[in-house]
């Protein structure tokens, strides 16, 4: 499968905490932990597909800090994974973007917006 990105990296001050976060969230979109450098860095994919999501310290020593205007938008595979997605964020540090509902702008499919642990937006959609 061909993907437009090759990688998305995502700052984060606490491995641990994002770690936590982003493998509730990331799970009921079958996306799973496949590396990790402990302490520096941690990679979440699909089996066999390129794209991969990078959880990283960044490296110029500065604090990390979100992107205003910057969202993540991650597919969903149904509508019950999009309320997954987003259960799991609030109970693991996430706070609430947008609760889980018809999008009018995206053909009325069902999405759901978070903020990570460190303020950046993420999203998850089944587009219809």
């Amino acid at each position: 499968m061909s993907s437009i990105l090759t990688h998305l990296t995502i700052g984060s001050n606490d491995l641990k905490k994002a770690r936590i976060f982003y493998d509730a969230v990331l799970e009921p979109l079958g996306i799973k932990l496949i590396r990790e450098v402990e302490g520096q860095r941690f990679a979440y994919g699909k089996d066999g597909e390129e794209g991969r999501i990078i959880i990283v310290k960044p490296i110029n020593g500065e604090a990390a800090t979100a992107g205003n205007g910057i969202t993540i938008g991650l597919a969903a595979p149904s509508d019950e994974a999009v309320d997954a997605f987003y259960k799991a964020g609030l109970a693991n540090g996430g706070k609430d973007a947008g609760e889980p509902g018809p999008r009018p702008a995206a053909n009325n499919s069902r999405g759901a917006y978070l903020y990570d642990p460190e303020g950046n937006k993420i999203c998850a959609f089944n587009f219809k």
